[in-house]
C-alpha cells in the first residue's frame, strides 16, 4: 500500500486541473463491443451519480446478487443465474470473471478536456482499494487512457490476506476512414487460502473472536495472472462528403463551420487478441485437508455413500508439499467484411471468418490446438417501431467442430419510453481441455465429455417513465458440466429447465427513493445447478441538499436477502466451486446503513456494512466454511479532475 500511496501523491501533483464546473463539463464515453452483434458505439456522460455509489466493487451495482468467497481481492460466484458463464476455456479464472480488466469489457474514451478519477475505498483490518484512471485525447481523433487498480486486505480470519493489483492500457483513433482501437491488460491477485474455518458452531455460537478461530488450511496460495493484448483497426469505404453551415449561435454570425463525413457503406476489419491465463496453487506443509473434507461423502442424486478416497497413498505425487501451475493462452484473429445500407432499409450485415491458436500446459507437459469458424450479423438497428437482429456462427475444423452459435434480438418500441425486448440464442461447445483433462498433486480426471448445448430465452417489458423493467428469463442445458462432492467434473446428460422472472422497479415519492429487484428462480435439476429460489435487493434513501444545493445528500439503508439452498464448497487447489450436500445457506438479510455525498467534484460514502451483525443469528455464510464479514465500517471518495 506504501507504493500505491506514492503513486497516488504524485499522480495528484502531476495533474494540472482547472476552477471550472465539472458538472457543465460533458465527457463522451464510446464503449465498442466487437463481437456482440450489432456493433454499436454507446454514448454516456461521466459517471457522476451518487445513486448506489456505495456499492463495491462496481459490479454490485448492476448485479448485486453475488455470493463473495470472503475479503476484498477474492473471486465468488452469481447468485443470479443470468450472470454466470459456463463456457470459460480456462476455468480457475470462472471467479474473477467480473473483477478482471479484460480486452472484452475495455471502454474507450474521446473527450475534449483530460479526464481523471481517483477512488479510495477502505474497510476493516487493513481493507483497502485505490484505483487511478486518466484519458485525454492528443487530438480531435487520437485519445489514450489508463487505469490502475490495487486491493489489499489482511482479513477476518487467519491466512485470509489478499493483494491484488490491475492494470489496462487502451487508445483509440478515430479517422474520417480509419479506425484503430488498442487495449493492453494485466492482473494479478495473490490469495492466501484458509479452505474455510474448521468447525463452524465456533463461529454461530460465537464462542471465539474470528482471528481465533482454526482454519484448515494455514501454508496454502493461490497466484493468478492475466495478460491480454487487444488491437482492431478498420478502413471505411463510402464518398467523401463536406457540408457546410452558418451557426447563429455564435457573434460572427458570417462564420462558416465545415463538417466532413463519410456515407459508410462497406468497411474491412481485423482484430487481433492475445490472452495468457496462468494460475499457481502451492502449500508448504500438506495438511489432511483435501482426504477429510472429500471422502465419505453422501450423493443425494444417486442415494448412496461416495467411495472412499485414499489421497494421502496414490493420489498424492508429494506427500510433503504442492506446487502446482497451469496456463492457457488464445492467440485470436477475425477478419470482417461489413455492409451498410443507412438510405433505404437501415440495415447492416457482417461476414467473418475467425482463427484461435490455443495452447494448455498442466503438469510438465503441453497441447496446442487450432479451430476456425466463420459467421455472419444481419441487423437493422435504428427502425422507428421495430428493430432486430440476427447471427450465427459456425466451427469448420479444430478442437471445437462443428460446435454452432446462434443469436437473435428484437425491440418493439410501443412509443419512445416503453416497449417490448425479445432475445434468444443457442450454443453448442465442446468441453475445454481442462474441463476433460487435469492433474495436479490433488485432483486427476481424464475425461471425453460430450459437447455442452445452452439454450437461452427472454421476453420483456421495459417503461423507462414509470422506471419499471420486468419479464421472464429462460435457460435450457444439455450435456450440463458440473463439479461433485469430491470436486471432480461430471456431466450430466439428461437435458433440464430453468426459468427466472425478474422485476425492477424505481419509485419515487417527494425527495423518498426506493430502487428494488427481485428475481424469482425455478430449476428442474438443483442437485448440478445450484442458485437460490427468491431473491431480492432493496436500496432506500432520502436526498436532500445542503448550502445552496451545493452538497448533496443521500442517507438511508440496503438490504439484501435470498432464501436457503445447498450453496457451493470452495476448492482452493482447483480453484472451483463444487456442489455440497452438508449444509443449507441463506434466508438471512444483510442490512447496510449508509450515507452518500456529493461535493463539486467529489462523491463520499460513509456505511456501516452488515449492521444487523449478531441481532438475529450469526449463521450467515457466503459459501461453505466461509463466514461473511460482520459488522464493518467502510468509507470512499471519488474524485474527478478536469483540464
Amino acid at each position: 500500500m506504501k507504493n500505491t500511496l506514492f503513486i497516488l501523491l504524485f499522480f495528484q501533483n502531476f495533474i494540472s486541473y482547472s476552477n471550472h464546473n465539472p458538472d457543465s463539463s460533458k465527457i463522451i464515453i464510446s464503449a465498442w463491443k466487437f463481437f456482440d452483434f450489432p456493433d454499436s458505439i454507446i454514448n454516456i456522460d461521466v459517471d457522476t451519480s451518487l445513486e448506489n455509489y456505495n456499492l463495491f466493487p462496481e459490479y454490485f451495482k448492476i448485479n448485486p446478487f453475488y455470493s463473495k468467497i470472503g475479503n476484498v481481492g477474492r473471486g465468488g460466484i452469481s447468485k443470479d443465474l443470468d450472470y454466470i458463464n459456463f463456457y470459460n476455456d480456462f476455468f480457475p479464472f470462472n471467479q474473477y470473471n467480473d473483477d478482471l480488466f479484460s480486452t472484452s469489457n475495455c471502454t474507450f474514451y474521446n473527450t475534449k478536456k483530460q479526464y481523471s478519477n481517483i477512488n479510495y475505498n477502505k474497510g476493516a483490518k487493513k481493507e483497502g482499494s485505490i484505483s487511478i484512471f486518466h484519458t485525454q485525447n492528443i487530438n480531435s481523433k487520437f485519445n489514450v487512457g489508463v487505469k490502475y487498480l490495487v486491493n489489499s486486505s489482511n482479513g477476518n480470519f487467519k491466512q485470509q490476506k489478499t493483494k491484488s493489483g490491475q492494470l489496462s492500457f487502451f487508445s483509440s483513433y478515430n479517422g474520417l476512414r480509419y479506425v484503430s482501437y488498442f487495449n493492453l491488460v494485466y492482473n494479478k491477485f495473490t490469495i492466501s487460502e484458509n479452505g474455510g474455518i474448521e468447525n463452524d458452531s465456533v463461529f454461530e455460537d460465537n464462542l471465539l473472536k474470528p482471528a481465533f478461530i482454526n482454519v484448515n488450511l494455514n501454508f496454502a496460495t493461490n497466484k493468478f495472472k492475466n495478460f491480454g493484448l487487444f488491437y482492431s483497426h478498420e478502413y471505411k469505404f463510402g464518398k467523401k462528403i463536406i457540408y457546410q453551415f452558418r451557426d447563429s449561435t455564435l457573434k460572427d454570425t458570417s462564420a462558416i463551420n465545415t463538417i466532413k463525413y463519410i456515407n459508410h457503406k462497406a468497411s474491412i476489419e481485423h482484430i487481433f487478441e492475445y490472452n495468457n491465463y496462468y494460475k499457481l496453487y502451492t502449500d508448504e506443509k500438506n495438511s489432511s485437508f483435501y482426504n477429510s473434507s472429500y471422502q465419505h461423502l453422501y450423493d443425494l442424486e444417486n442415494d448412496s455413500v461416495i467411495q472412499f478416497v485414499d489421497y494421502n497413498s496414490t493420489n498424492f505425487i508429494n506427500l510433503k508439499e504442492t506446487y502446482d501451475s497451469i496456463y492457457f493462452k488464445n492467440i485470436q484473429n477475425t477478419f470482417l467484411l461489413k455492409i451498410i445500407d443507412n438510405k433505404v432499409f437501415n440495415t447492416g450485415l457482417r461476414l467473418y471468418l475467425r482463427n484461435s491458436l490455443k495452447k494448455n500446459y498442466i503438469f510438465d507437459f503441453d497441447t496446442i490446438y487450432t479451430t476456425n469458424c466463420v459467421g455472419f450479423n444481419l441487423y437493422k438497428l435504428y427502425g422507428k417501431k421495430f428493430s432486430w437482429s440476427f447471427g450465427a456462427e459456425y466451427y469448420i475444423d479444430g478442437y471445437n467442430k462443428y460446435n454452432l452459435s446462434l443469436k437473435t434480438n428484437e425491440r418493439i418500441k410501443f412509443n419512445i419510453n416503453n416497449g417490448i425486448e425479445l432475445n434468444a440464442s443457442l450454443n453448442r461447445l465442446n468441453p475445454s481441455f481442462f474441463e476433460n483433462n487435469y492433474m495436479s498433486n490433488h485432483f486427476k480426471w481424464d475425461s471425453t465429455f460430450l459437447s455442452k448445448d445452452e439454450t437461452k430465452y427472454q421476453i420483456g417489458y421495459y417503461n423507462n417513465k414509470n422506471n419499471l423493467n420486468i419479464g421472464v428469463k429462460g435457460f435450457i442445458f444439455d450435456n450440463f458440466i458440473y463439479f461433485d462432492e469430491i470436486g471432480y467434473p461430471r456431466q450430466n446428460t439428461s437435458t433440464f429447465n430453468v426459468y427466472s422472472f425478474y422485476l425492477n422497479k424505481k419509485i419515487k415519492f417527494r425527495n423518498f427513493v426506493s430502487i428494488n429487484k427481485v428475481v424469482y428462480q425455478m430449476n428442474d435439476n438443483d442437485y448440478v445447478l445450484r442458485i437460490p429460489k427468491i431473491m431480492f435487493f432493496t436500496s432506500n434513501y432520502y436526498q436532500f441538499a445542503l448550502f445552496k444545493k451545493v452538497l448533496k445528500l443521500q442517507i438511508g439503508f440496503d438490504l439484501n436477502y435470498n432464501s436457503k439452498y445447498y450453496i457451493y464448497s470452495y476448492i482452493p487447489a482447483t480453484a472451483v466451486f463444487n456442489i455440497q450436500n452438508e449444509r443449507e445457506i441463506g434466508n438471512y438479510p444483510i442490512i447496510d446503513i449508509f450515507l452518500n455525498m456529493h461535493l463539486k467534484r467529489a462523491r463520499i460514502y460513509i456505511k456501516l456494512d452488515h449492521v444487523n451483525s449478531g441481532m438475529m443469528s450469526n449463521d450467515y455464510f457466503s459459501f461453505l466454511h466461509y463466514p461473511i464479514y460482520g459488522r464493518t465500517l467502510k468509507i470512499g471518495i471519488s474524485w474527478n479532475f478536469y483540464d
